[in-house]
């Protein structure tokens, strides 16, 4: 039964940064049965319907069949949920204009109410169709945005659990200095430009982010898990999150090796390959002096501050 009794779809949504290894954890608790990792699925409308780009089984968006019958089973097909998707989940949702409007749902986080918007109605059926489809309880989202959070937290039918991801911002800078490619080879040449922003930028929104995720996690409960302690041990997160019996299951298919050739529809991200974890401190040894210097600088009080922790809903 992917529903619970209640009748309302469980997510586990990743909150981080860019380039914090949210793909990794994401695939890592899709192993685990009765969850479903879909990538960062608020990106499903416009890289899977409008640009059609490949789903992490390798196969166009288009023409997957995993995502053919969740839309399928959500609208009745992929051309119906062109004509109903409303204009913020097609794109609009990245313009400043709406980041300032939705700024005031990410400090409020509310809950769903009585008026029930178009986009918060279409996000429902989308992700009890992922459910269905799947067979799984679970949808794990790793969509990152707290803005997108704070929708599917208003979102009738959903109930979200948060994971606030946080990598050392040097760790970050060099990942963004290599161009990411998709399960088919193929490189995401459509995200060059990320590459070029600047590490004061990219670091101002690492600390925005995680400092709005903090005070997300002390209001409304949930994990903070530290990137660099997950891939030295996954065992306290997968414990916290799954619980013993799911979480032994999960870290005996990492001991043993989990296939190459394993499907995880997901949309976005990096292809994990193979899911080997291992720590990956490079960047201290291969990161130009002036970025890993403005890097240590900004982020270390906060730095001194974050741990992995869980968080009880109040």
């Amino acid at each position: 039964m992917p529903l619970e009794q209640n009748g309302r779809t469980r997510v586990e949504y990743i909150v981080s940064s860019g380039r914090s290894g949210s793909t990794l954890v994401g695939s890592v608790l899709g192993l685990a049965d009765d969850h479903v990792f879909v990538g960062e699925l608020r990106l499903v409308w416009q890289e899977g319907l409008v640009q059609n780009t490949p789903c992490g089984c390798g196969k166009p968006f288009l023409e997957c069949p995993f995502w053919r019958d969740v839309f399928r089973e959500a609208f009745g097909g992929f051309e119906q949920a062109r004509k109903i998707a409303p204009k913020s989940l097609l794109g609009e949702i990245g313009r400043f204009s709406v980041k300032m409007k939705e700024l005031g749902k990410v400090l409020a986080f509310p809950a769903p109410g009585s008026v029930v918007p178009d986009e918060l109605r279409t996000l429902s059926r989308l992700y009890a169709a992922v459910s269905k489809v799947s067979g799984a309880r679970t949808v794990v989202d790793s969509s990152k945005s707290i803005r997108y959070a704070a929708m599917l937290n208003a979102t009738p039918g959903l109930k979200l659990r948060v994971t606030n991801l946080v990598r050392n911002p040097g760790g970050i800078l060099m990942s963004r200095s290599r161009q990411s490619k998709q399960r088919d080879g193929s490189e995401k040449t459509w995200k060059v430009e990320q590459r070029r922003v600047k590490a004061t930028k990219a670091i101002a929104k690492w600390m925005a982010r995680n400092l709005l995720a903090s005070r997300l996690l002390r209001r409304k409960g949930g994990v903070r898990l530290m990137y660099e302690d997950f891939v030295r041990d996954q065992t306290w997160y997968l414990t916290t999150v799954l619980g013993q019996e799911a979480a032994s299951g999960v870290l005996s298919q990492l001991r043993n090796g989990v296939n190459e050739g394993m499907v995880q529809h997901q949309i976005s991200g990096n292809w994990v390959r193979e899911m080997k974890i291992r720590p990956d401190e490079r960047w201290r040894a291969e990161l130009p002096v002036l970025p890993k210097i403005i890097a240590g600088v900004l982020s270390f009080p906060m730095m001194q501050v974050y741990r992995s922790k869980l968080y009880v809903r109040p």
